[in-house]
């Protein structure tokens, strides 16, 4: 498998946790019990404590209750986070250092953490259950023998009414999600300069993957020197997705409609370099999925307006 470099703002914070430290993971072997709750919170306590002033109150109190859970929730929660897709199946979760699974949930619920059997689109449920489940679940539709699953949830749609198909699932199934992911991203990108990266350079540093000089971290060595910094940089990644959303080979209407002010809010050059950088690669995109959809003055006027 390969393995990927860690972005270069997941390395400079990381540089500040002490990467010249020898591996703390043995390969193939199980971490210690509160590993991935550990690096959960000096995430989240790093932040607190260096940017404490680039919090609003909001932000800081949800920092405050990821603190304060007990080691068996703060355990389970850190494990929550690395898991993929919205919706999280309870049956699922089973981990050695979490001796009491439904006691920690209760706690995450009560501060607000996650939230229990979340409404959620019929197809997104469907999708989550084995083929097994379905035929268990839904047995007197009719499909053909050797149908897919996506044909199978297709005939279910069709045949049951969405609330009672969720009802239904409901029963067999426990579901929850996480809370506050505009919080988790903010906190992702105050640390590592990135609101996507997990906690996997923590484990890259303890199997001695990547190893890192070890340099003083404080709020002057900060990357956004106050809140109206980190909220330019906010509009910048909401940008960001926007052109993403636009998606690589856009339809000639959607161009000529969306795309002149996402170019227009995206025209001026950035003074920070970082910012510069990401405005930039987002312009060279924004112009590759106007080539694509026939836009040729539109891509130029993004590509001239690029610095990289």
């Amino acid at each position: 498998m390969a393995i990927e470099t860690p972005s270069a703002g997941a390395a400079r914070f990381m540089r500040g946790d002490g990467l010249s430290r020898s591996p703390a993971l043995v390969p193939r072997e199980p971490p210690p019990a509160n590993y991935y709750a550990d690096n959960l919170l000096t995430v989240v306590r790093s932040v607190m404590e260096r940017c404490h002033d680039l919090l609003t109150a909001a932000e800081r109190d949800f920092g405050c209750r990821v603190a304060g859970l007990s080691a068996p929730a703060a355990r389970l929660l850190a494990r929550l986070i690395g898991r993929a897709g919205p919706m999280i199946r309870q049956d699922a979760l089973r981990y050695a250092e979490v001796e009491d699974v439904d006691a920690a949930l209760a706690e995450l619920e009560t501060a607000g953490l996650i939230e229990r059997d979340p409404a959620a689109p019929l197809a997104q449920l469907l999708a989550a259950l084995t083929v097994p489940e379905l035929k268990a679940l839904f047995g007197e539709v009719d499909v053909a023998a050797q149908a897919g699953k996506a044909e199978r949830m297709a005939r279910i749609a069709e045949r049951n009414p969405p609330r009672l198909a969720r009802w239904r699932i409901r029963r067999a199934v426990q579901w929850l999600r996480l809370r506050g992911a505009e919080r988790w991203a903010l906190y992702r990108l105050l640390f590592f300069g990135d609101p996507r990266q997990d906690l996997t350079p923590f484990v890259m540093r303890d199997l001695g993957v990547h190893r890192f000089e070890a340099v003083s971290l404080s709020a002057a060595t900060r990357h956004f020197a106050d809140r109206d910094a980190l909220e330019r940089h906010l509009e910048l990644l909401a940008l960001c997705e926007e052109v993403a959303a636009l998606g690589p080979r856009p339809t000639p209407q959607s161009a000529r409609t969306e795309a002149p002010a996402l170019l227009e809010k995206l025209w001026s050059p950035r003074r920070d370099r970082l910012a510069e950088r990401l405005r930039s690669r987002t312009l060279n995109r924004l112009g590759r999925s106007l080539e694509r959809a026939g836009e040729l003055d539109l891509a130029l006027a993004c590509h001239a307006r690029s610095t990289l």
